[in-house]
């Protein structure tokens, strides 16, 4: 490509060896100036100059000029440049490397979705509040960097303007043809219909599917974000109703479907708690405690004797509910006082008893059953605390699931 030399009041740029992006009406020129910056250069092509786009043209880029939004082109520079005898008038803008067409093109993660439309939300807005709606709005109209975080809307030519803004006395035909009407709303492409800014939210609802699903709505039955992106269901509502044929049955604002949003997400993340509850299932809590597990028993075979106590040991060291089963004195009353249980001495992993040695043997029966006792004992006392704790779970989900519908059925009921 020949390099061409543009020159504003203040400033010249050369066009960098590059093709240009050609639109409808303008090219997008990668250009330098003369402190070797980098910037975006939009000429209005001379073969589509009429009085009609160039006063279009004026518009864009005074209305980009006296706006310092961050979501919408910030007009830096401008001038005009011969070509053919006709004087082509250009302007100077932030170079971005990516649209929101690379980044559809690149697949967007679910997660960063509502990120970056929140951003286009804000700059429409702030143009909507100013009355002006931008008519045109599509992925290549939407400017970024690589990962999105810095987003801007360009390309106002098609915008309409009301009296209090219009630099001319150009006026923005309702029926006239875009370029590119894949986004278009109904009214727009229906001859003497009212076009207003509700044309950019029925683009919006298209935009927010496609960068879900990377389909770009056309009749029925089209991909919903439910089926790409469940826990992104709550959308297709507010989808749905952004790109209603009928305006009036549209958000009546930017303000609106950001409401929503909000709203409808709540709603979806309530309803999501409250079905996960239903499907709960209070599963009934085996015993896991070790001595359940494995009960206590006598090591056979391994017995002591000093200081007159008969040692035994046991095959792992009891803990104190364990002993206090062992000890309880209820089953125990034809048993001699010194050898009832309250006798027993632990220590560690040993029990030990002060006695005869030839009452060894009446001893070691003894033992044996005290141990099954306190065993059984032991772990109807775990299984019945494992029951009142099952009750107690029970009860409190069946509270939480009560309190869950009335919150579900007020936030559905209420009229907010």
């Amino acid at each position: 490509m020949k390099e061409r030399i543009f020159e504003s009041a203040f400033n010249s740029y050369n066009t960098i060896n590059k093709a240009p992006m050609e639109g409808a009406t303008g090219r997008i020129y990668e250009v330098i100036d003369d402190s070797e910056k980098k910037y975006a250069l939009k000429l209005l092509k001379k073969e589509r100059i009429n009085t009609r786009s160039l006063k279009r043209f004026q518009n864009e880029l005074y209305f980009c000029l006296r706006n310092r939004h961050e979501n919408i082109i910030e007009i830096q520079d401008f001038g005009y440049i011969e070509d053919g005898g006709k004087k082509c008038p250009f302007y100077i803008m932030p170079l971005y490397n990516n649209s929101l067409r690379e980044l559809l093109n690149q697949k967007i993660s679910h997660q960063e979705v509502l990120k970056i439309f929140s951003k286009i939300l804000d700059g429409i807005e702030a143009a909507h509040l100013l009355n002006v709606w931008h008519r045109d709005l599509k992925p290549e109209n939407i400017l970024c960097d690589t990962d999105g975080e810095n987003l801007v809307i360009t390309d106002f030519g098609c915008a309409h303007f009301t009296e209090e803004l219009l630099i001319t006395q150009i006026e923005t035909r309702p029926n006239e043809r875009l370029a590119n009407f894949q986004y278009a709303a109904p009214e727009q492409r229906e001859k003497n219909s009212k076009v207003d800014h509700r044309v950019d939210i029925w683009a919006l609802g298209l935009l927010l599917n496609e960068m879900f699903t990377n389909k770009v709505i056309a009749g029925t039955g089209y991909l919903t974000v439910a089926s790409v992106a469940p826990d992104y269901a709550y959308l297709d509502q507010l989808i749905e109703k952004m790109i209603k044929q009928n305006p009036d049955e549209r958000p009546s604002s930017i303000d609106e479907i950001k409401q929503e949003l909000i709203v409808r997400k709540n709603k979806f993340i309530k309803q999501q708690e409250l079905d996960q509850q239903k499907r709960r299932v209070i599963t009934k809590h085996k015993v896991k405690d070790p001595l359940v597990l494995n009960p206590i028993k006598l090591v056979v075979g391994d017995i002591g004797y000093s200081n007159g106590r008969l040692i035994f040991y046991l095959n792992q060291k009891p803990n104190h509910e364990w002993i206090d089963e062992f000890r309880r004195p209820e089953s125990y009353i034809s048993i001699p006082d010194y050898w009832k249980p309250d006798k027993f001495h632990f220590n560690g992993d040993k029990i030990e008893i002060l006695a005869d040695i030839k009452n060894a043997q009446n001893i070691l029966n003894m033992i044996k059953d005290y141990i099954n006792i306190a065993n059984e004992r032991y772990k109807v006392g775990k299984e019945k605390k494992a029951e009142e704790y099952e009750k107690s779970e029970r009860e409190y989900l069946e509270k939480q699931l009560e309190e869950a519908e009335i919150t579900n059925n007020l936030s559905r009921d209420l009229k907010w």
